[in-house]
């Protein structure tokens, strides 16, 4: 009995720190939400990717963008919670996921909220008009990201979680939003607006109709990722805002953003 209890033990300890806990075995894991996080030509790119490479650079890690894994958000969200030896990004940085994950950052915020037709002269002026969005004012459903940060927010205000569409893919909800099949969706703004003119959704049709939060994003991490790590990344980070190389990156996107319409006001 005593030599069981010994091999559960090690088995145990094994099973949890079997992920790489070196810098150089992380796992990158990143999503399709333009314009942090995106595939062009066939190799990640964005702004949430350019910072990655700088902080790669930075830290002495020979690695390029096509290291980085683009999964749907729920996959990685899901490898996150059980592996030391991953980092998904980027991640907004709640309150909540503050308590459940580690995080380098932040690097940015930007608004998130909810996107309708202004055809539809859908308002929402307060909290309780938020809970009673469906079904008083729209016969759709409102579309979310599956365990993305905007949905669990909207959640968290007690909005019914049965009354959203949820998927893992921004492109159908976009494209849903388009064809009158949902009433409203709920995605960080400047994704939403940058997914619909790769469709070739006119921008100019839609509104923001109301901010649920501005919320800092960042690199998220296990808990139990070794905070040696961390440490590394982050200063390298703190490098990159100081020396005035993040706002370098920031403008570069925005006025690829303006360039293509894609920053029409919120």
């Amino acid at each position: 009995m005593k030599i069981c209890i010994i091999l559960f033990t090690m088995l145990y300890t094994l099973s949890v720190y079997v992920n790489a806990q070196t810098l150089e075995d992380m796992v990158w894991i990143s999503e399709d939400h333009p314009p942090h996080n995106f595939v062009k030509n066939g190799t990640p790119t964005g702004l949430g990717v350019d910072v990655l490479v700088e902080i790669w650079k930075r830290v002495g890690l020979n690695k390029t963008p096509d290291d980085i894994l683009i999964w749907p958000w729920p996959r990685g969200y899901k490898t996150l919670q059980e592996r030391s030896d991953v980092c998904l990004f980027t991640m907004a940085m709640t309150p909540d996921r503050l308590l459940s994950f580690k995080f380098v950052g932040p690097m940015l915020k930007g608004p998130i909220g909810i996107l309708a037709k202004k055809s539809n002269g859908f308002k929402i002026n307060s909290q309780q008009e938020l809970l009673n969005f469906y079904p008083n004012q729209a016969e759709m459903k409102v579309g979310s990201i599956r365990l993305g940060y905007a949905e669990q927010l909207l959640i968290k205000s007690g909005y019914d979680e049965k009354l959203l569409h949820r998927s893992s893919n921004p492109d159908s909800l976009v494209m849903m939003l388009e064809l009158d099949r949902l009433s409203a969706i709920t995605l960080e703004y400047t994704s939403a607006m940058w997914k619909m003119v790769e469709l070739s959704i006119d921008t100019s049709k839609y509104e923001l109709i109301h901010t649920i939060a501005e919320i800092p994003v960042g690199f998220g991490f296990n808990r139990k990722t070794d905070p040696v790590i961390l440490a590394r990344l982050q200063k390298a980070l703190d490098d990159i805002i100081n020396d005035g190389t993040l706002e370098q990156i920031y403008y570069k996107y925005q006025n690829n953003m303006e360039q293509s319409g894609l920053m029409p006001t919120p």
